[in-house]
Parts: C-alpha cells; structure tokens; sequence
C-alpha cells in the first residue's frame, strides 16, 4: 500500500530551507511594493508642499511691498501739505524697509512673470525715488504747484505698481487654488494606491499562503496518516512524498524501519490470528498483573467482552480452591511473580458469572531490556471431567500457601527429595515405609516431605505425582 504525492513544489525541488526563503523574499517583495507606493505618494506630496511655501513666501513679500509702494507716497505728500522735514526722514525709513523687501523678493524670483514683476517693482521705486527727492528739496512746499505735479506722477507710479502686484497676487491665489487642488488629489490617490496594494497583498498572502503552506505541510501528512496505519499494523504501507527535502529523507527513513520491522515484526493481524486460533486460553499481563492482551479462547471460556477485561488484575479471573474473594485473588496472584515458570498446574478460574472453572495452568515471566519483570504469560486448558476427579482428591488445607507447583528449567530437589518424591508417588505414602525403605528415621522423612511440599508449592499428593510425570522423575 502506498500513499505519496508526486508533485513537486512549483516545478522546483527545494529543501524547507529554501521554500521557506522564498516565502519570505515573496513577502518582503509585497510590503516593499506597499512601501514604495507610499514613498513615491509622500514625495508628490512633500514636492507640492514645499513648491506651496515658496509660492506662499513670495506672496506674502510681493504683498508687503505692495503696502510698502502705498506707504511710500505718504511722507513727501504730508511734507506737501505741513512741510515738516521729518518727513523726510519716514521717506528714508520706509525706503530701506522696501529695498530690504525686493531684495528678498529678487532670491524668489523663479520664471518670466516673476522677473517682469521684479523689473516693474524696481524701476518704478527708482522713479518714486527720484521724485520723492526732488518734493522733499522744494524749500516752500505748502502750496508749491509744481511739488503737485510730480506728487501726481508718484502716485500714478504707486498705483502702476500695486495694480500690477494685485494682478499677479490673483494668478498666484489661482495657482494656489490648482496646488491645494493637486495636494489633495495626491492624497486620494495616494489612499487608493495604498488601499488597493494592501488589498492586492492581503488577496496574495491568503490564497498564496494557503497553497503554499499546504505544499509544506502535505508530506507531513502522508507521514502521518503512513504512522497511523502501521500503528494499526499494516506493515506494507509506504510514504512517497518525493519533494526532495528534509521531509522526504524523513520518509525514506521511515520505509526503511518499515521494510526492516516487517522482516523482523509480526504484524496485528497476524498475531491477533494466531491468537484467535489457539485452542487454550492465553492471558498477557504487564508487570503489575493488568491484563493487557486475551485471545477469544480465553473471553469464550470466562464470559467476558474484551472492553470488560483488558486492564483488569489477572486476579480477578484467578483464585484459590473455592475463594470468591476477588481482592484476596489478587494479593494471592502476587505469588505468581515470585516463580519464573509455572507448568501445568491444577487452578481455578472465575468467569464473569460467578463460576469456578477447573484448569490446567501455564505461567512465564516476561522481561525487558533491562532484564526486570515486564510481565507475565498465563496459559490455561479446561478439562471438566479431569479435573473434577481430582478436585475431589486433592485438599487445600491452608487458605495462606498458595496451591501452585512451579516447574523451572532444573528440578529444584536435591537427590535425597527426589528420592523421597519417587516413593511417595509409587503409593509408599507412609512416612514409616519410606523410612524402613531409606534406613533413616521417621522425623527425617517428615522433614524432606515438608520441603518437597514447600519447594513444589502444595500440599496435594495428586499433584506431586502431576509434577514427578510431566519432569520425567517417575
């Protein structure tokens, strides 16, 4: 089974490294385009603002010396009039303050009108100057026709000058008008720009964004849905990403380990079939006694759904000759953990309605890397009529020993037991004929039968003599 994907990202295999620069130059590249937008739209305007304060600064000169030209006219016609010769000394002052304003105004200036205007301004105040002059030198002004005359001629050069200011101010206020008018036309423009390219880049970022983060993110996918199905034990699952970067090594990887696990694992299925196949029923523990694993044959026999069992102590299917104490079942399966092997032994099992069953009993411990009790393996066969011959025979008479015999890989009896143990099984029960038959004392017989019973873990002849069968001892 397979479960790749052959497409390979804009036509280009790339490491993650590599897809995730792009992403990030494309990225820049989109907020450097909103960027200059707004650059480009800030210097329009920055350029209108500045052309508006030197256009605002060269009205505001040419207006003060229009004032200044009818300002200028006063002192020599009061002079005309009071003939005070601190009038005089006014024309001066103003004088200077003019001549201080269109040298000024001469740094402004910035194309033709303007310099006609200048050359207007200028000359008319060297005409005003000269005839300023000539009126304040006239020794008796009061009533002086000829002070009158030239009087007219400054004002008429006065008014010359300010009607041509005021002409020019009204072209200047309408090129204004057009600048504030084109100021804020660059702002509209400037917000559109901005809202569309923000727009643009919002559309970009989310659908290119998602297609590219699933590029990304697919392989991952693969690998996970690959995990899944061998977790649930398909064992010929293979993850093709073919994008040529980390994660495609990453999958290469994982196919290898799952090429080796299925020369070297038994898949689920094939275990849970081997399982469901066996005749006699099989319990798996961890190393606390927690059922972790029971075949059918096990759930048939005790009545139990495999939900209902799983996790349960093993005691609670386990006990003593007659005991229906479940936690007393489960302080007495400790014992279990205490003995390496266990073979065939006579044991009960509890099914789910209560009934005591008779069987057979296997036992193995488990053990991990670290060579510590992992868990436990109980094997169990059910024989009725067997064993309910020898429930009648064989007798429990302490409810503190536990009635198991343990079978390890050496017989853990020394040549006298054995010795003891192969004439107790013949029928030579009686500790005074194994003693006449060995030629010791009657006590020493008793002792060695105490510790046969000890070692082999009961109290039941029937089942010594199960034991000394099945170890070849008889």
């Amino acid at each position: 089974m397979k479960i790749g994907n052959k497409h390979i990202f804009l036509g280009i295999k790339l490491n993650i490294l590599g897809k995730l620069l792009i992403g990030i130059i494309f990225l820049i590249m989109l907020i450097s385009l909103i960027a200059l937008v707004g650059i480009r739209n800030i210097s329009n305007l920055e350029k209108t603002y500045t052309e508006m304060m030197v256009l605002s600064n060269k009205n505001n000169t040419i207006h003060n010396i229009k004032l200044y030209f009818q300002q200028i006219v006063m002192p020599p016609n009061d002079y005309l009039i009071h003939g005070n010769k601190i009038e005089l000394s006014n024309f001066e002052q103003l004088l200077k303050e003019i001549q201080q304003l269109i040298y000024e105004y001469s740094k402004l200036v910035g194309n033709k009108n303007e310099q006609i205007l200048f050359d207007k301004i200028e000359s008319s105040l060297i005409e005003l100057t000269a005839l300023s002059g000539n009126i304040l030198e006239i020794e008796d002004p009061i009533g002086n026709i000829q002070g009158a005359i030239m009087m007219e001629e400054m004002d008429g050069f006065a008014d010359s000058v300010v009607t041509e200011i005021e002409a020019f101010l009204t072209g200047d206020e309408n090129e204004r008008e057009e600048n504030i008018k084109a100021s804020h036309l660059t702002i509209i423009k400037t917000s559109r720009a901005i809202i569309i390219v923000g727009l643009l880049i919002s559309f970009c970022l989310f659908t290119g964004g998602f297609f590219y983060v699933r590029e990304i993110t697919r392989p991952l996918k693969i690998l996970e849905i690959a995990a899944q199905k061998v977790s649930e034990g398909d064992m010929f699952v293979k993850a093709e990403v073919n994008t040529n970067d980390e994660i495609d090594n990453l999958a290469k990887s994982f196919n290898s380990m799952i090429e080796v696990l299925e020369k070297t694992t038994v898949s689920r299925d094939y275990l849970n079939g081997i399982l469901n196949r066996m005749i006699d029923t099989l319990i798996i523990t961890d190393a606390e006694g927690k059922i972790k694993i029971v075949n059918k044959s096990a759930l048939d026999l005790l009545g139990y759904q495999e939900g209902e069992i799983i996790g349960q102590h093993i005691g609670i299917v386990m006990s003593k000759e007659g005991n229906k104490n479940v936690q007393s079942d489960i302080n007495d399966t400790k014992e279990l953990f205490k003995n390496e092997h266990i073979d065939n032994i006579h044991n009960n099992y509890h099914t789910k309605a209560g009934t005591v069953i008779p069987v057979s009993f296997s036992s193995s411990l488990m053990y991990n890397s670290d060579n510590r009790i992992s868990g436990l393996i109980c094997i169990a066969s059910h024989n009725s009529e067997f064993y309910q011959g020898e429930k009648e025979v064989a007798q429990v008479n302490s409810d503190t020993e536990y009635p198991f015999i343990r079978t390890l890989g050496e017989i853990p009896l020394t040549k006298r037991e054995l010795e003891i143990l192969r004439l107790i099984t013949r029928d030579q029960s009686s500790n005074l004929e194994i003693a006449n038959k060995l030629f010791i004392s009657v006590r020493t017989v008793e002792t060695h039968r105490k510790n046969i019973m000890k070692k082999l873990h009961t109290k039941s002849v029937i089942s010594l003599v199960h034991y000394a069968a099945q170890n070849g001892i008889i």
